[in-house]
């Protein structure tokens, strides 16, 4: 990711820095207080002279300098955030319970700060070692819930006494922060070496953390720099140039290009080919630019990953697209996953494929609420849909993304595990197959199924019209491997043909038992038709339409061989049968009987 930032550095981009300098400091704390620890000082002795509990002020935001800072870093200056209402409490030790302004989690933070500033040891020990201060403090906390602990000097704040006054104006004046370079107070360079960014010999340093995901402060470099953080710079060497082309391309991607996708945060990084300037970027920033952050933006393509597709579709091939996606708090920069390398090319595919399978009627005029029917449309929510943990699902969007295959089966095996729980528990399960038939429509028409395959079956096998419809309509996808497919789906559509009539008549579904919760084997499959028949005949439904159905299943189940039938798995057989429910009503809704009965007699 570092190295992209420094291509997009290169283009011709907006820069979003806040300030030249690095002496960043909150302002905004509404309704909340500032507490000071006051002392009087003379350069040797220090006095403890009370605690002062006040408003904090935004217009004095310059002369608290409270900075944010990581949780495993301590404040630039002595001014800190403190939370007073969940044990383990900030300045009470989680031992002991008590007051402690030495060993409690802030308080090691605040001499750590203070520690950097010798000239005013004489306050660090009082703070260290005076109970009186602690006491003090605890009387006057005990109502707070959270507020901002600072000290005065003399009655001057931090930013305004001239012990803190150099480093202030060392980080007022700086490019770069202080904290890329330097480690405990000391500065660790090297010079005339070669920077991993620019490539080119000057001054450079290792600290250069833009996110927690590299903290060799913490974790010191353990390949080019042994175990020693000071030699860090061998590990990532950054010149001042590197490190602020950085800064200009991370201030950019955090305004401009981060987005949400399923519930995640990431970013959308346009990295070019060749690493040179080029006038076009500037554009594709445009497209981006114009991305809402949010999942359902109206007036937009139907959400974000849509856009994306749709927005480059036509683009050339002058860059790729990379997706980061992470995880992001104050104490971590998470790494979640990464698709490189997408050409927009490869977006018009995705785009193509998703406009074929959305064609498809068995997605169109489905039931909604209040009598009104909808139809259903691909996102990558499908996915989300049947794995829900991070992992498999970035893995599947990311295989998408990548052209990389994925297994048949194992998609089969979760869609079914969805399917059949919604089926047991008397939910919509027709719902969930209609997603997965999408899913692995979708995948289907990549060729990112292994090893699936569309094909078209190179039998002739004479069925009724309305059967052979369909079938063409959904070419290939009941093809692959064996006819047996067809069969195993239509007895599906017999199956719900049947619940349907039951339900009519008795307003219950008694055959349900015998679908043994969608544990639909080859075995199950050949003894249910008889089955299916007979109670059909029972409730004297068994139409003449439906008859063709019967004889479309044993004409398909009569071609497929012995291989074929031994490789019909337990999850295939049981997806083809439940899809086969789900698309009953597309089979004979209104049949014209007596033009069955006449196909029937033609046969």
């Amino acid at each position: 990711m570092i190295h992209q930032l420094e291509k997009i550095a290169r283009q011709p981009i907006p820069d979003h820095r806040t300030a030249t300098g690095t002496l960043d400091y909150r302002r905004e704390y509404n309704d909340k207080q500032i507490i000071f620890i006051d002392f009087d000082f003379d350069d040797t002795t220090a006095t403890f002279t009370g605690i002062t509990v006040t408003e904090f002020k935004p217009s004095n935001a310059e002369l608290y300098l409270w900075q944010t800072y990581s949780a495993n870093a301590s404040p630039k200056f002595p001014t800190l955030q403190i939370f007073n209402k969940k044990a383990p409490k900030d300045l009470y030790d989680e031992a002991t319970g008590a007051i402690s302004l030495s060993t409690s989690k802030k308080a090691k933070k605040l001499l750590k700060c203070l520690k950097e500033f010798p000239k005013i040891n004489a306050i660090t020990e009082q703070i260290e070692q005076n109970q009186d201060i602690a006491q003090a403090v605890d009387a006057a906390i005990q109502n707070i819930d959270e507020f901002v602990l600072s000290l005065r000097i003399n009655g001057e704040m931090v930013g305004e006494s001239k012990h803190f006054a150099e480093r202030k104006a060392s980080m007022q004046g700086s490019d770069i922060k202080t904290e890329y370079f330097t480690d405990g107070g000391k500065s660790h360079l090297a010079q005339e070496k070669l920077c991993s960014i620019t490539l080119e010999k000057t001054e450079v340093f290792g600290y250069a953390s833009l996110y927690n995901f590299y903290a060799p402060k913490t974790y010191p470099s353990v390949v080019a720099g042994g175990f020693d953080s000071t030699q860090s710079w061998r590990n990532f060497p950054t010149s001042k140039n590197g490190i602020l082309a950085l800064e200009k391309a991370k201030a950019l991607i955090e305004k401009e290009l981060r987005f949400r996708f399923c519930g995640y945060d990431y970013f959308l990084l346009p990295t070019p080919v060749l690493n040179t300037p080029n006038a076009k970027f500037a554009k594709t920033l445009a497209k981006i630019q114009g991305f809402s952050l949010t999942d359902d933006a109206a007036n937009t393509q139907r959400n974000l990953e849509d856009r994306l597709i749709f927005a480059f579709r036509e683009e050339e091939n002058i860059l790729t697209l990379t997706l980061f996606f992470f995880e992001q708090n104050k104490a971590e920069f998470k790494i979640l996953a990464v698709i490189e390398d997408v050409f927009p090319s490869y977006l018009r595919t995705i785009y193509d494929a998703r406009e074929n399978v959305e064609k498809l009627s068995i997605f169109h005029n489905l039931p909604g609420k209040d009598k009104t029917t909808y139809s259903e449309r691909f996102d990558f929510g499908l996915v989300k849909h049947f794995f829900s943990d991070t992992q498999h699902f970035l893995g599947i969007v990311r295989s998408v993304f990548m052209q990389k295959r994925l297994d048949y089966s194992f998609l089969l095996q979760a869609i079914m595990r969805r399917v059949r729980s919604s089926f047991v528990n008397g939910e919509r399960f027709d719902l969930d197959t209609l997603k997965g038939y999408m899913l692995l429509c979708f995948l289907a028409k990549l060729n990112l199924l292994q090893p699936f395959s569309l094909q078209t079956m190179n039998k002739e096998i004479s069925v009724n019209a309305p059967i052979e419809a369909f079938f063409k309509e959904h070419e290939g996808f009941f093809d692959y491997g064996s006819p047996l497919k067809r069969a195993v789906f239509l007895e599906g559509v017999l199956a719900q043909k049947l619940l349907d009539v039951q339900y009519a008549t008795r307003q219950s579904k008694p055959f349900i038992p015998e679908l043994k919760g969608l544990q639909i084997d080859y075995d199950r499959f050949m003894g249910l038709l008889s089955k299916i028949r007979d109670k059909l005949t029972q409730y004297k439904a068994f139409y003449a339409h439906y008859e063709l159905i019967a004889k479309a299943i044993e004409r398909y189940t009569l071609h497929s061989t012995p291989d074929e039938r031994k490789n019909l798995s337990l999850n295939e057989c049981s997806f083809y049968f439940s899809l086969g429910m789900l698309a009953s009503d597309m089979f004979y809704k209104q049949a014209d009987e007596e033009a069955d009965k006449q196909n029937i007699e033609a046969e």
